[in-house]
């Protein structure tokens, strides 16, 4: 099950960045939040099979707002996954930390 606190590490252009995703399912629609840049920005996704899954939204950086897609992939009870966004592709990985 997909739902649940991740801890995340983005590999970014300007190295790696660290924070947190919470992510609630409800049926096929995910909801939540991610944590990261010093920001709480709101997620909207979906469940696309039953280890595939993909999340949009925007990232609040020093420098601007950032709309971005996630091609994710569950493995066990973390996942994997691409970002891609106007500023390139970016590798995403989350650890689950535990049910919210």
């Amino acid at each position: 099950m997909i739902d649940g606190l991740y801890k995340i590490t983005l590999k970014s252009p300007l190295g790696l960045k660290y924070g947190k995703m919470i992510i609630e399912s409800q049926d096929n629609e995910l909801s939540g939040t991610l944590e990261i840049l010093n920001n709480i920005n709101q997620i909207k996704g979906r469940i696309l099979s039953v280890d595939d899954f993909e999340i949009y939204g925007e990232i609040k950086t020093p420098v601007g707002h950032v709309n971005y897609k996630l091609e994710g992939k569950m493995i066990k009870e973390d996942f994997k996954g691409i970002v891609k966004s106007s500023k390139g592709l970016m590798k995403l990985k989350g650890d689950k930390q535990g049910k919210e």
